[in-house]
């Protein structure tokens, strides 16, 4: 494992759907071709596939790649370490739409969730939803 790189695929696999959460919340862009395209600009290289397995956390394929995990940094702003180390903090742009990032995830499982049960009766459906929103 080179220098610097002590992170586990489980925890980069986290992090990185955080930072796509905390992007999204942003109204910044997620898919996969702004992200491609910013990656190969900054001189590395990231196929679907690639992107796939760095962002499933029992891959087997951490990546290591120091130019493509800078890559991934500059597109989401953040510190290097925080893509590389397992002891890296949360990055302060990252703490501060934690709570943007907690409603927008609680908000698609409500709207999963009354899609779902769309032919409970309009009350049922109401209390379910209900429910769902004093527990989040």
């Amino acid at each position: 494992m080179p220098a610097g790189h002590t992170i586990t695929q489980a925890t980069l696999a986290r992090r990185l759907t955080l930072l796509l959460d905390t992007h999204r919340v942003q109204g910044r862009p997620t898919d996969f071709p702004t992200i491609s395209a910013a990656v190969t600009d900054a001189g590395a290289k990231l196929s679907r596939a690639r992107w796939a397995y760095v962002r499933n956390e029992k891959s087997a394929h951490t990546p290591r790649d120091t130019e493509f995990m800078r890559a991934l940094a500059e597109f989401f702003d953040v510190p290097l370490d925080y893509l590389t180390s397992e002891e890296a903090p949360i990055p302060a742009s990252v703490t501060a739409a934690l709570d943007d990032v907690r409603e927008a995830r609680e908000a698609e499982v409500i709207e999963f969730a009354t899609a779902q049960l769309k032919d409970l009766s309009p009350d049922k459906l109401a209390r379910v939803t209900d429910a769902l929103t004093r527990a989040s």
